[in-house]
């Protein structure tokens, strides 16, 4: 297994953390969301069962592609809002818009992200406006 293969015996940071690093190294540019980027703005600590990436809708098959040439199993969940990128038992969310359809991950919230460092890693937040009503809308289109 080479250094950057995730094993089931690893910890989850330091999956998600190895799963930050494939990211960025494929260029394409996301942001943290979820528990991860709650614990940054609040310092609540929430143990989670998955990373949270918000990307722009165009780059997310480029990142699916990336993700699976890296030895991530991916799918597509659902085509409007979500695919998955698993590894050793963990799942790394990517998302590009709301389970209810009406809105998208767009190039605003890339302006307002602010910076962090997660797990050691320097990234970008989902700003927490977005983050409220992304999580209003998460599921779906009934909610």
């Amino acid at each position: 297994m080479s250094p950057r293969a995730m094993s089931v015996n690893q910890s989850a940071p330091n999956l998600y953390r190895l799963g930050l690093q494939d990211i960025q190294r494929s260029g394409v540019p996301f942001l943290v969301g979820g528990a991860f980027a709650l614990e940054s703005y609040t310092g609540v600590v929430r143990r989670t069962k998955d990373l949270d990436i918000f990307a722009l809708r165009e780059n997310v098959d480029g990142l699916m592609r990336f993700l699976a040439a890296a030895g991530y199993e991916t799918e597509v969940r659902f085509p409007h809002w979500i695919s998955k990128a698993h590894k050793g038992g963990h799942v790394i969310d990517i998302i590009f818009g709301s389970g209810n359809g009406i809105c998208a991950v767009d190039q605003k919230w890339f302006d307002a992200a602010p910076t962090a460092t997660i797990m050691g890693e320097r990234v970008r937040l989902v700003p927490a406006e977005e983050m409220i009503w992304s999580k209003a809308f998460i599921m779906e289109r009934e909610r």
